[in-house]
């Protein structure tokens, strides 16, 4: 148990510091460790087989190519070092390590302590100050808001799969979503609908069901209610900007 917790700690910490700026020679060391260990361990962990390898492949290959006729070659290949070599560094470790369910629930443990203390300081920075600090530790509109997007999946695992905790888990939502919505990104909005709506269709399917009628009318209803939601919360959002400024 304690090599388990041992091999876990750069894990833990890549993501629990991930969304912080300012942590960038720390998440590369971790992403260093984490890739080290996945690769040493790789027998053991016994993941499955990458999936998508030939979309994988073409997506790197055309951002490469994408530096022929790059105004700013260095700058471009900088950017495709970041977006897709220290990212499938992250996905291909993670990949092999989290091939469990005991695992994904403490990955999910990391992922909601996260979104709650980094919500807590931006609702209370917002409530100090009067308006979004930009340049506070919890990141501005933009990284904030994509921040809590990007969890939308493991914070839908988390209530999935760990039922005993989920009063955690909507603590964490809530606190994620006030402070998203303080951040004042309209497009927060129809981006967390679709995001909502697709694990409704993906949770319903998980279940084989999606050939009932009365699930389509779930379905149906949970689309319709997104929409209104999410226009009555679009439109409360650009009236607050509107006022803001």
């Amino acid at each position: 148990m304690k090599r388990e917790i041992a091999m876990f700690l750069p894990f833990g910490l890549f993501l629990f510091v991930l969304p912080y700026p300012g942590t960038v020679a720390l998440r590369l060391l971790c992403l260093a460790v984490l890739f080290v260990l996945a690769m040493s361990h790789w027998k053991r962990l016994a993941p499955p087989r990458i999936p998508c390898v030939p979309a994988l492949i073409l997506w790197a290959s055309l951002a490469f190519l994408s530096l022929i006729y790059a105004v700013d070659p260095m700058y471009s290949l900088g950017e495709v070092k970041n977006e897709i070599g220290y990212a499938m560094l992250a996905f291909v470790a993670f990949f092999a390590y989290v091939n469990d369910e005991r695992r994904l629930h403490w990955v999910c443990w990391v992922v909601l302590l996260s979104i709650g203390l980094m919500s807590l300081w931006a609702l209370s920075s917002y409530v100090l100050r009067g308006a979004w600090n930009e340049s506070g530790g919890f990141g501005g509109i933009g990284l904030f808001s994509t921040y809590i997007l990007m969890a939308a999946l493991p914070v839908y695992l988390a209530w999935r799969l760990m039922p005993g905790s989920r009063w955690f888990t909507a603590i964490a939502a809530l606190l994620g979503i006030a402070a998203a919505a303080h951040a004042g990104q309209r497009a927060f909005w129809p981006i967390l609908g679709v995001e909502i709506l697709l694990i409704g269709v993906l949770a319903q399917k998980s279940r084989r069901a999606l050939s009932q009628s009365n699930t389509k009318w779930k379905l149906l209803g949970l689309a319709v209610g997104l929409i209104v939601g999410v226009a009555l919360l679009f439109a409360v959002t650009q009236i607050n900007r509107e006022r803001v400024h």
